[in-house]
């Protein structure tokens, strides 16, 4: 994702937020955690993130958008396809009747906003949006693979019924290796808590804790399940062959330029093993 500006230095001594001496010590913090500057200003409690951005926008004399609480409109993402938009690093978040309000992190960028120029036909209003609140923003884009997520899941699965052998082999495959990766990036998507994979008697059922409520997401064929769990102790290093006591652990899932950290709880259960991943 882009950097802050160059001249943050300045721009913020200058305004007054902090001190030439609390800037170059919080610099030093973020060359030592490799972490953006603007991380450790904000995390040190010398300026919100809202000024931050704020102080930005005004140096490039544009408006300044936070899209941490907005949802956008599928109608509005489909105007910029997803790999442009992230290429590009921007995101569309409100249209009228000519003009298509932009959110740009680097809006100096010429071509970034050639781009979503071309790509719509309608006059661009930059605004510009922090680079972590745009990483966050671009996630919505998987909103949309509710109208895939089962065709993805249909077709790998049957992949999956074919196979046959040692599990954890299986594990490894591809069809595999898909139907958990789908089902964490909608998990993600869809800002869940935590995901339940449910062994019942004649099926594997996905749920989302979504704000607080379990909802039902899709139901799966009892015969995938053997390796779907064997793929999550692979990835948790946990016992693969242990069925009968309850196992903890954890791994990291990268997505949409994020490491999320995930925990994971397999609970032994009559129909087999049921498992809780938190999304942490």
């Amino acid at each position: 994702m882009a950097e802050l500006p160059p001249n943050l230095r300045t721009i913020l001594i200058d305004s007054g937020f902090v001190t030439e001496v609390e800037f170059d010590l919080a610099a030093q913090h973020a060359s030592e955690l490799e972490r953006p500057v603007g991380d450790i200003l904000i995390f040190e409690g010398l300026i919100s993130e809202q000024a931050l951005g704020q102080l930005i926008a005004e140096h490039w004399e544009i408006p300044f958008i936070s899209l941490k609480t907005k949802s956008i409109g599928l109608e509005i993402l489909e105007l910029i396809p997803e790999n442009l938009a992230r290429t590009y690093e921007l995101i569309p978040f409100e249209k009228t009747d000519k003009e298509l309000h932009v959110a740009f992190s680097d809006p100096q960028n010429f071509e970034s906003r050639e781009v979503a120029k071309r790509s719509t036909k309608l006059k661009i209003i930059p605004f510009y949006i922090l680079p972590n609140d745009l990483t966050q923003a671009l996630t919505q884009y998987k909103k949309g693979i509710k109208k895939v997520f089962a065709d993805i899941l249909a077709e790998n699965i049957k992949k999956t019924a074919s196979t046959s052998g040692d599990i954890t082999k299986v594990a490894s495959d591809l069809p595999v290796v898909k139907i958990l990766d789908t089902i964490l990036e909608y998990a993600i998507a869809e800002r869940a808590s935590d995901i339940h994979i449910e062994t019942l008697s004649n099926n594997l059922l996905i749920r989302f804790r979504i704000d607080g409520n379990l909802r039902d997401i899709i139901s799966l064929p009892k015969q995938i399940q053997p390796a779907i769990i064997a793929r999550i102790k692979i990835l948790s290093q946990l016992k693969i062959d242990e069925h009968r006591v309850p196992q903890d652990g954890r791994f990291k899932y990268n997505f949409a330029d994020q490491s999320i950290a995930l925990r994971v709880s397999i609970i032994p259960s009559c129909y087999g093993e049921n498992i809780v991943i938190r999304i942490l």
